[in-house]
């Protein structure tokens, strides 16, 4: 006797496909369904329980590292603004100091222009005191020039030998140096009587 079926047959599914069948996830967890199937009922809920607490545990720890790290970040960038702000504070003093120290500089300079100023004034009182009590009673002067250090002097006398008089006196002075006559002529004055004209140079010292 012959048996035939006649019932459809079922297509047999690939390995990988029935192995994938038999998997599945709780709570992100991946987890065997046919060997849970098989777990009593009470054990079932003791471990769906027990994964449930553990994930629980496992998203607070997580979630108080992640607390953890943003209040790192926060305090860092606290950290940065603060120190960004003293280097605008350092550079704002920089420039202060800078800006002092020019001003400084220029009222040293004035002082010492200042300085220098009286001290010519001074020194030119005394070179034209010295110059006035050098000059010998028949020595007259008619013109003075002073450039720099250097002193041009333009006068006459009665006598030429009065003028070599003049110059050595302004010689031996503490204010003249290198006093040299540079010209001199014989000539007549208004009543005919006969003077000399004369040209000298000294530096002062």
């Amino acid at each position: 006797m012959i048996k035939i079926n006649l019932g459809k047959r079922r297509k047999s599914q690939p390995a990988s496909i029935a192995a994938e069948a038999t998997r599945g996830k709780i709570f992100g967890l991946d987890i065997n369904i046919e060997e849970f199937k098989e777990l009593p009922i009470l054990k079932i809920v003791l471990v769906i329980v027990l994964i449930y607490f553990a994930n629980d545990f496992f998203v607070s720890e997580q979630q108080k590292a992640m607390n953890i790290r943003l209040k790192e970040l926060t305090d860092i960038n606290t950290k940065v603004n603060v120190a960004k702000k003293e280097v605008s504070k350092i550079k704002e003093f920089e420039a202060q100091k800078k800006e002092l120290e020019k001003d400084e500089e220029n009222l040293k300079n004035k002082i010492q222009t200042i300085q220098t100023l009286l001290s010519n004034r001074n020194d030119l009182y005394n070179t034209l005191l010295s110059l006035t009590t050098s000059i010998p009673t028949e020595v007259w002067l008619t013109g003075f020039e002073l450039k720099e250090s250097v002193i041009n002097v333009r006068g006459g006398s009665i006598d030429i030998n009065l003028v070599s008089d003049f110059i050595k006196k302004l010689s031996s002075t503490p204010y003249f140096k290198n006093v040299n006559l540079k010209k001199t002529d014989q000539t007549k004055d208004s009543s005919g009587l006969d003077t000399a004209t004369f040209e000298l140079s000294a530096v002062r010292r």
